[in-house]
């Protein structure tokens, strides 16, 4: 098992760095199993430096930025927003994203830094940490299965003009 990983809050001066680091995991993530269109429209209208800010300014986001020495390899946001509505727990912290350079990934770093994001939740009263997962992503299913996450529900997930379905997974904290 990993120790901590380090992370750093992310400021309101970090909106290019989230911008970039949006745009090029979620490319090597998910270009192969999807058009260019479909990713293109997708990453202008979720990853532009704007955007980043707006998320950034918004209280109910923190984003931690994920480093494995002086460079960042990825990033989380914790949401305290609206949960979905397959969720039974009052209080749920939402993983709204989570994404590493794929050169990171069966590294240890994706368990590490969910295990950090638990503890944060419990510490400030959250009764469950919740996400959602592409349906053919199996890594990143394995790994939160793996991790007690169960799957709770479902919804869309709209990329360009695809809709695509996600699953809803569940960890119970309390």
């Amino acid at each position: 098992m990993k120790p901590n990983i380090p992370v750093r809050t992310a400021t309101s001066q970090d909106n290019i760095l989230l911008a970039r680091q949006g745009l090029e995991t979620f490319e090597q993530a998910f270009a192969a199993q999807n058009t260019p269109e479909d990713m293109a429209a997708y990453l202008a209208g979720t990853f532009s430096p704007e955007l980043q800010a707006a998320e950034l300014a918004d209280p109910h986001n923190l984003f931690w930025l994920i480093y494995t020495t002086e460079v960042p390899v990825g990033y989380v946001k914790i949401s305290t927003g609206a949960a979905a509505a397959c969720l039974t727990q009052v209080k749920a912290l939402k993983i709204a994203r989570f994404y590493l350079l794929q050169v990171c990934c069966s590294q240890g770093i994706g368990s590490a830094v969910l295990r950090q994001v638990q503890h944060y939740a419990r510490k400030n009263g959250f009764a469950s940490v919740w996400l959602t997962v592409w349906e053919h992503n199996p890594a990143a299913l394995a790994l939160y299965q793996k991790l007690g996450f169960k799957m709770v529900g479902d919804e869309d997930f709209v990329l360009g003009q695809d809709v695509q379905h996600d699953f809803v997974m569940d960890k119970k904290l309390i």
